[in-house]
C-alpha cells in the first residue's frame, strides 16, 4: 500500500465553486450558439462567436473537477472512501440522482405541453423537436434514462434532453471509482490507476468508432483520472508528491493551455465552419471524433494543472498579491460562487430553454445580428433564472449544510476574509 494520503482534515477550496460555475456557463453559451446557425453569420457574429464555440470545453473541465474533488477526501482519509463504497454511492445518489430525475420529469412535462400547444394550433414544432419527442417517449429511451444508460445509444440519446448523456456518463465514472479505481490506487498507487484508465479508455475508444458506445466518450475515464491525480499532488504525502507539488504548476497550466488553443485553432482551419452544413454547426474539433480526445486530454490537464497552482497558493496563505492569489480571489467572488451554487441545476435545465428559444425566436432569424443577440442574452438570462428556481426547488434540499451556508449572504468571501484577517493583524504588529 502507498502512503499518498495520510494527511488529516478536508481543505475547502472555494475557487473550485466558481470554476465550476464560469464552466455550466461555458456549456451554456456554446448551446445557445449552436442554435443561431453559426455557419452561415456574418463576420462580426463568426468574431463573437469564436470563444463561444469552444465551450465543448468545458466538459473535460467537469470531469476533472468531480475527480478532483471526489479524490481529496480520498487522499486526506488514507486511501479510503468514507463511509465505504455503500457511502459514497449513498452520498453521490443523493447529491445527483433526485435533481437528474427532476430534470427529466421536467423534460417529459415540457415536451408534451409543447405537444399540445403546437396541435392545439395545428402547427409543427419542427423536424428536430418532433424527432427528440418521438424517441424521447418510447419505452427503451424512457427505462434507459431511467437507468442512466442513454449514452449508449444514439437513439436514446436523441430522445427528450440529449444534453443528458453527460450525467450519465459521469455517474458511470462514479461505479468504477468506487468499485475499482480506489481499491486499485490503494494497492498501486495512483499513477498505476491512471495508466490503468487511460489503457481502458483506450480499449473502449474502438467500440466507440464502431458505435457501440456512442456517447460514453471513453476517453473522459482517463480525464476523471487526471483529477484524481491532481488531488494526490496536492495532498499527497509521498515523497514524489511532495516533489511535484514543487513544480511551476502555474506556468504547466498556461504552457499546456497554449498547445490546446494552437492545435484546436489550425485542426477547425483545416475545415472552415461553413463547409459543415448539413451537419451540427460546431467546429471541426468536436466532430473529428477520432483527435478530439487530444484537445480533450490537454484541457484536462491545464485544468488540473491550474487547480493544484490555486492550491498550492492556498496552502502557502498568499491570499495578497500575486497573479494566484488575484485570480483566485476573482473566482471566489460572491457572483461567481454565487453561480457555482447552482451550476448543476444550470446544466439540468438549460436545454428546456434551447428549444424554447429556438423556436420563439425564429421570426428573428433574417436578422442574423438581432436574432444572435436575442438568443444569446435573452437564452442566458432565462437560463439561470429557471436553473435558480429549480434549484431552490429541488437540487439545494440535498445539499449538504456546508455547501449551501457557504452561499450565505452572512458570509463574505473566503479571499475577502482572509486580506482582511492579514491586515488586522498588520496593523496590531504595528502598534
Amino acid at each position: 500500500m502507498t502512503s499518498e494520503g495520510l494527511r488529516t482534515g478536508r481543505p475547502r477550496l472555494e475557487f473550485l465553486h466558481g470554476v465550476r460555475g464560469l464552466a455550466a456557463l461555458a456549456i451554456v453559451l456554446f448551446h445557445l450558439t449552436l442554435n443561431t446557425g453559426p455557419e452561415s453569420a456574418g463576420p462580426i457574429i463568426r468574431t463573437l462567436n469564436v470563444p463561444l464555440l469552444h465551450g465543448y470545453l468545458a466538459v473535460p473541465v467537469f470531469l476533472v473537477l468531480s475527480g478532483f474533488l471526489l479524490s481529496m477526501p480520498v487522499v486526506t482519509n488514507g486511501l479510503t472512501l468514507r463511509g465505504g463504497i455503500s457511502g459514497f454511492m449513498w452520498r453521490r445518489s443523493l447529491r445527483i440522482l433526485p435533481a437528474y430525475y427532476a430534470a427529466y420529469l421536467l423534460d417529459m412535462l415540457f415536451f408534451v405541453g409543447m405537444s399540445w400547444l403546437f396541435s392545439l394550433l395545428g402547427r409543427s414544432p419542427g423536424t428536430h423537436v418532433q424527432e427528440q419527442m418521438t424517441n424521447g417517449f418510447r419505452w427503451p429511451s424512457v427505462v434507459a434514462h431511467l437507468l442512466l444508460v442513454q449514452n449508449t445509444s444514439v437513439d436514446w440519446v436523441s430522445g427528450m434532453d440529449a444534453i443528458l448523456w453527460s450525467i450519465a456518463c459521469e455517474w458511470q465514472i462514479y461505479l468504477l471509482f468506487a468499485f475499482a479505481l480506489v481499491p486499485i490506487w490503494r494497492r498501486f498507487g495512483v499513477w498505476v490507476t491512471l495508466a490503468i484508465c487511460t489503457a481502458l479508455a483506450a480499449a473502449l475508444t474502438e467500440g466507440y468508432a464502431r458505435g457501440w458506445c456512442v456517447y460514453f466518450l471513453p476517453w473522459m475515464i482517463p480525464i476523471f483520472g487526471i483529477g484524481a491525480t491532481g488531488a494526490s499532488i496536492a495532498y499527497g504525502q509521498s515523497p514524489q508528491a511532495r516533489v511535484m507539488r514543487r513544480w511551476p504548476w502555474g506556468t504547466i497550466a498556461l504552457t499546456t493551455g497554449l498547445m490546446m488553443v494552437t492545435g484546436i485553432a489550425l485542426l477547425d482551419a483545416s475545415v472552415p465552419l461553413d463547409t459543415l452544413r448539413g451537419r451540427i454547426p460546431v467546429p471541426y474539433y468536436v466532430t473529428s471524433l477520432r483527435v478530439r480526445w487530444i484537445y480533450d486530454m490537454l484541457a484536462a490537464v491545464a485544468a488540473a494543472a491550474f487547480i493544484v497552482w490555486l492550491t498550492q497558493d492556498c496552502e502557502r496563505g498568499e491570499r495578497i498579491g500575486g497573479t494566484a492569489s488575484r485570480i483566485r480571489r476573482l473566482l471566489e467572488s460572491r457572483w461567481l460562487q454565487g453561480l457555482g451554487l447552482f451550476s448543476y441545476s444550470l446544466y439540468l435545465t438549460h436545454g428546456i430553454v434551447l428549444v424554447f428559444m429556438a423556436r420563439a425566436t425564429q421570426f428573428l432569424w433574417p436578422h442574423r445580428l438581432l436574432h444572435w443577440a436575442a438568443m444569446m442574452i435573452v437564452g442566458t438570462l432565462l437560463s439561470l433564472t429557471l436553473a435558480y428556481v429549480f434549484h431552490l426547488c429541488f437540487e439545494r434540499r440535498f445539499m449538504d449544510t456546508a455547501t449551501r451556508d457557504m452561499f450565505s449572504r452572512r458570509i463574505e468571501s473566503p479571499s475577502d476574509a482572509a486580506a482582511r484577517a492579514a491586515e488586522a493583524h498588520s496593523r496590531s504588529s504595528v502598534d
